[in-house]
């Protein structure tokens, strides 16, 4: 788990710069764009929105497994197990 923590955190530092570096370098390449035969200004956009959108779909996927697990946790003593399992009334046996 803390491998995938590790490369989700070092994907997330790497979209943030190309950010940053879009942002800082996008006038230039705008600029660029607009010699004839180019076609720069939706290459730039694609970039700086493919980037974008990281940061909200994993704050998204972190939020889902969090209600997921939540709703794992709260149905757990609810859960149906077949009697005479471990015990006679078939409570939870960890």
């Amino acid at each position: 788990i803390a491998y995938s923590l590790f490369k989700l955190f070092f994907s997330l530092l790497m979209s943030y710069i190309s950010i940053l570096l879009g942002v800082i370098f996008g006038p230039f390449m705008l600029m660029l764009s607009a010699l004839p035969g180019q076609k720069g200004v939706s290459n730039w956009l694609k970039l700086m929105l493919s980037n974008i959108i990281v940061f909200p779909l994993t704050a998204g996927i972190f939020a889902i497994a969090g209600i997921l697990k939540q709703g794992a946790e709260d149905n757990l003593a609810q859960t149906w197990l077949p009697p005479f399992l471990g015990t006679s009334t078939g409570a939870y046996v960890p």
